[in-house]
């Protein structure tokens, strides 16, 4: 059973060829009792429902609420082969370009700052510059808060659909402008419809609105993967966030639209995927 203090989901995905592909759901670098079984200090890798690899979803608390301390205690949880890849990563001072979707208030540009420090503290060297090439955000209040709080985007496109194109809607200029290259992004798709605060959320079309690309949170789930498509193979990384009703299987008890994310994004865009139920609080 979940603990009852879970309050959000937060989805972790790399793609294969990155170190950690070679860690599979007998994780040799977790010695906890329950490896993969419910062990609370490391996430797991998903495994189709019913494949003898699948296991429980489990959960991730850090220390304190600090974007810092959980940035760190995820880097305690990586393998030492993977912590190794990015020491050399920060080592060699290499840019990093992202870009947020669904960006809202763009917190997840506070957190890339946060893990930067804290990679830069556990690898000894001086922090990686990580830029953020654009943000995309539907919400016109919030574009304008993003153009006003964060003067050191870019480019704040409109539409999550249109950034499988060549070019896209800029909130800035007014104008159509080129969708940079990234090595990854960060979004947090709308979770409107699978939210146990709606009521209908447990209704045939909304536990099945991922498979279908239907309603609000399917849709933009669709698009998601649409652009992460569109840029491979030098997309490198995706972090996704939802609410942990996501999780909910259907009323034939079929599979839940987090089965149908995590398999698309390991069968169909060649992620290595792995799930965090963190404390909201």
């Amino acid at each position: 059973p979940k603990p009852a203090k879970v309050k959000a989901l937060f989805i972790l995905l790399l793609p294969l060829g990155f170190s950690c592909a070679r860690v599979g759901p007998q994780n040799e670098h977790c010695s906890c009792p329950g490896r993969m079984q419910g062990c609370q200090q490391h996430p797991f890798f998903w495994h189709p429902p019913g494949s003898p690899e699948a296991c429980s979803y489990t959960s991730a608390h850090p220390e304190d609420g600090s974007m810092r301390t959980l940035s760190r205690t995820l880097l305690q949880r990586l393998p030492d082969d993977v912590r190794e890849e990015l020491h050399a990563m920060a080592r060699s001072q290499r840019p990093l370009a992202f870009s947020t979707l669904c960006s809202g208030t763009d917190c997840p540009a506070l957190a890339i700052k946060a893990f930067d420090e804290a990679l830069a503290e556990d690898a000894a060297c001086a922090i990686v510059a990580a830029q953020q090439e654009f943000a995309c955000e539907s919400n016109v209040n919030k574009r304008m808060f993003l153009s006003r709080m964060c003067p050191q985007i870019p480019l704040i496109f409109k539409d999550v659909a249109e950034l499988s194109g060549a070019s896209a809607q800029d909130h800035l200029s007014g104008k159509a402008q080129c969708v940079p290259r990234v090595e990854g992004t960060i979004g947090g798709f709308p979770c409107t419809d699978v939210s146990r605060l709606n009521g209908r959320a447990r209704t045939a079309e909304n536990t099945a609105c991922v498979s279908s690309a239907s309603l609000r949170t399917g849709f933009v789930f669709d698009r998601i993967c649409a652009y992460v498509k569109s840029r491979r193979p030098e997309f490198r990384w995706l972090v996704l966030e939802n609410v942990q009703a996501l999780a909910q299987s259907g009323p034939d008890g079929g599979a839940s639209n987090l089965d149908v994310c995590c398999q698309r994004l390991q069968e169909e865009l060649n992620f290595v995927v792995l799930v965090f139920f963190l404390d909201a609080r």
